[in-house]
């Protein structure tokens, strides 16, 4: 997908697992620029595997991913909409690495805390006594 979508005099080259290898696939992008692009993550060089320090972005798999990329000239069509500008805000954050079922507890709790301290009524006991037969 990448080399189809590469502008003229990038090469793209396949490397080894650079992040958590379950979210691939990855990439590392070259070279550092000098501010640290949305979504991904800097790296070092690693000389020993001769890996050249970039910007390593993990789970691209979709040419809306590959926006991500801009800063070395990718350019895609898709990401101009406003679904895929949030796609890319929530990948930006790294919620996308996190599990959804942690997700959901944490955001629950993020809401549950103003909720009970504003309007003294606790959610989780009011969905408690909801869900009772």
């Amino acid at each position: 997908m990448l080399r189809s979508l590469a502008p003229e005099g990038v090469e793209v080259q396949e490397t080894g697992c650079l992040g958590p290898c379950s979210s691939g696939p990855n990439v590392l992008a070259t070279p550092l620029p000098a501010n640290e692009p949305m979504g991904g993550k800097a790296r070092d060089a690693k000389p020993a595997t001769s890996q050249p320090a970039g910007v390593c972005f993990t789970g691209m798999k979709s040419e809306e991913d590959v926006a991500l990329l801009s800063p070395w000239g990718f350019e895609v069509a898709a990401a101009s909409n406003p679904l895929s500008f949030l796609r890319l805000l929530v990948r930006s954050t790294g919620l996308d690495q996190v599990p959804w079922p942690i997700l959901l507890y944490v955001g629950f709790n993020v809401i549950r805390l103003p909720v009970n301290i504003f309007f003294h009524v606790d959610l989780l006991q009011v969905i408690g006594e909801a869900v009772k037969p």
